[in-house]
């Protein structure tokens, strides 16, 4: 509205100060003129005051109509109509045959609203100003281009020869005259308003065009910023729309998931129940979880009063901790790929209310094959215990009283043998020697038995004494040479020079290693028996491999079992008592080691044991 106050101002009363000015002068005019002449100038007076004062009421009409124009621009923050009205008003108070308003947008220019255009030419124009082909805006001689550039009006009339640019400019708006006014807001050129005529007359507007063109500019910046905030708060609430879709999509899958995790803890909390074993559950620390009704009635105690309060350390009685932690270190460092060797299960027993328990430690490993806990299953043995304690007795006894009248046979036989009784025929020679192996065979079987029932009973007590390994191996395999020989097999010792010293009983430990590398001499048909001692982790690893017939994967996890023995044919026709290996186990384990075996049928076998270093 300044701006248009501004015009009037200027342009209007101008005319009026002229009339007045020339109307003064006839009254102090000198000399008088006559009463012809003043009369004369009296009527064209008259008649400039009249033409000002059509001017000025016709200055007051525009006054009103660029005021309501003003009011419209302003009430409404919508930007397509903001143009519209822009343009009509240009139109319309101009009395141009058509107008148009043009926005620039990354360098584009294009027609966004018109009056007195027909959509063809429009479309028309925009495809041009869009780059499509040579139109107004890409044409360097174009007045669009200089207006903008100079931020002024620019006025094209046919007549006048006009460049190529105006020149198909004119001819697209089938028009003689065009005016082309830039918007202006800060001294930035954000579009242009045209006026396009058949006659030059809106070139006597310009000025007015120019006033409208000045407050339209402000208005439709501000319709920009306002569509700008419009479809940035549209985009912004879509995204909030879609993301809250998303979230309560996210919230009944997870929903659905905590539902079927309660269905699952249900069911394994009922099979839990169900179990007649006790079962209790840690974690990394030792910490109980949770534990079983069975695991409650084994240890007398309510879940409650000891789940997060105790360690499964506090379960056993001094004298077991210590194997318990141990066992517990070891499953442990197994779980994050530290352990020394395989750990699949530790079990130890221990007494409570004069029954015997069985506690077997295992990792629970997550998704990642990582260790999540530790899980104790509580069994009791006492039956069985009782059991295998009334059997070793009995073998016991029947060993003892089967070695006296042994002794007698071996000894009748080889006095026999020297001939002591009289000569003895061929015949009776080979009976002899059949009632000596046999004798023999039977004198191993009672002395495995004895070893069996002494060390179940606790009565083998171990000499301890520094060992040194390496000359232990060379021994045995010096032992064990001529069968190894008689079958054509090659013994290999390897031991590496820095081994660690280890404290043992060296006459246990010599029976372990010919327990294993003689079974490996006559399980093995044709290839090698390799023996290896080297350091692992602060420990003495040995390794017995062999090229034999090896153990089928369903016999693997019985071949330490009393009694046992493969159904191969081989071990079926070779002698043997079953009772080997676990003497060998039950040795190594009162050596604080531990012992496994690995092997694929027809490609040998590696039985390895460890034994720790001597303590300080």
């Amino acid at each position: 509205m300044k701006n248009i106050y501004a015009y009037l101002r200027g342009h209007h009363s101008q005319m009026l100060q002229v009339a007045l000015k020339r109307l003064i002068g006839v009254f102090d005019a000198s000399p008088q003129p006559s009463l012809t002449e003043r009369m004369q100038e009296m009527e064209d007076i008259a008649r400039q005051l009249a033409a000002a004062t059509e001017e000025a009421d016709q200055a007051l009409v525009q006054l009103q109509s660029l005021y309501e124009v003003a009011q419209e621009l302003t009430t409404s923050l919508d930007l397509p109509h903001i143009l519209q009205a822009t343009a009509t008003a240009l139109g319309r108070f101009t009395g141009a045959d058509s107008s148009a308003i043009w926005l620039i947008s990354d360098n584009v220019l294009q027609m966004k609203a018109a009056y007195g255009l027909p959509p063809a030419t429009i479309n028309r124009l925009n495809r041009s100003a869009n780059g499509q082909s040579h139109g107004p805006w890409l044409a360097q001689d174009s007045c669009l281009r200089e207006a903008t550039r100079r931020k002024e009006p620019v006025t094209v009339q046919a007549a006048a020869t006009p460049r190529p640019g105006d020149h198909w400019l004119l001819e697209s708006l089938s028009s003689t005259c065009l005016a082309a006014i830039p918007l202006v807001v800060q001294d930035v050129v954000i579009g242009l308003a045209t006026l396009h005529s058949s006659t030059d007359h809106i070139l006597a507007k310009l000025d007015l065009a120019r006033t409208i063109a000045q407050q339209a500019a402000v208005v439709i910046q501000n319709g920009q910023l306002y569509e700008e905030v419009r479809q940035l708060n549209q985009s912004l609430e879509n995204r909030i729309a879609a993301r809250t879709h998303e979230l309560v999509e996210e919230k009944k899958r997870l929903a659905g998931i905590l539902r079927a995790q309660e269905v699952e803890a249900s069911q394994k909390e009922a099979i839990l129940a169900s179990i007649a074993d006790g079962v209790i559950a840690c974690d990394c620390n030792g910490t109980i979880l949770l534990l079983n009704p069975a695991a409650e009635e084994i240890l007398g105690e309510r879940g409650e009063f000891i789940a997060g309060r105790h360690q499964i350390f506090d379960l056993f009685e001094p004298g077991r901790r210590e194997k318990v932690w141990q066992m517990f270190r070891a499953l442990r460092k197994a779980g994050t790929n530290e352990g020394i060797a395989p750990v699949e299960m530790q079990e130890v027993i221990f007494e409570i209310d004069h029954r015997v328990i069985s506690a077997r430690l295992t990792l629970a490993l997550g998704p990642a094959q990582e260790a999540i806990g530790l899980v104790t299953v509580l069994r009791d043995i006492t039956r069985e215990v009782e059991a295998d304690r009334a059997k070793t007795d009995f073998i016991s006894t029947v060993s003892h009283e089967l070695r006296t009248p042994m002794t007698s046979i071996k000894g009748y036989t080889e006095l026999m043998a020297r001939e002591v009784a009289g000569p003895l025929t061929d015949q009776q020679r080979d009976w002899l020697v059949a009632v000596t192996r046999s004798a023999e065979r039977l004198t191993m079987l009672i002395n495995d038995l004895l070893d069996v029932a002494q060390i179940e009973a606790g009565k083998v007590r171990l000499e301890m004494q520094p060992v040194d390994l390496c000359q232990l191996a060379e021994q045995v395999l010096e032992v064990l040479l001529p069968a190894a020989q008689k079958k054509e097999i090659d013994l290999i010792l390897q031991a590496s020079p820095d081994l660690p010293p280890i404290q043992g009983d060296w006459g246990r430990i010599t029976q372990v290693l010919t327990n294993l590398v003689g079974n490996a001499v006559t399980y093995t048909e044709c290839g090698s028996v390799a023996v290896s001692i080297r350091p692992l982790n602060g420990h003495v690893q040995v390794s017995v491999q062999d090229t034999g017939i090896g153990i089928a994967p369903d016999e693997l996890g019985h071949i330490f079992e009393r009694f046992y023995r493969s159904s191969h044919p081989v071990v079926q026709n070779s002698r043997g008592t079953g009772l080997g290996l676990p003497i060998v186990k039950k040795f190594i384990e009162m050596h604080g080691g531990r012992i496994w075996v690995e092997s694929e049928p027809g490609r040998g076998s590696t039985f390895t044991f460890i034994l720790p270093p001597k303590q300080p």
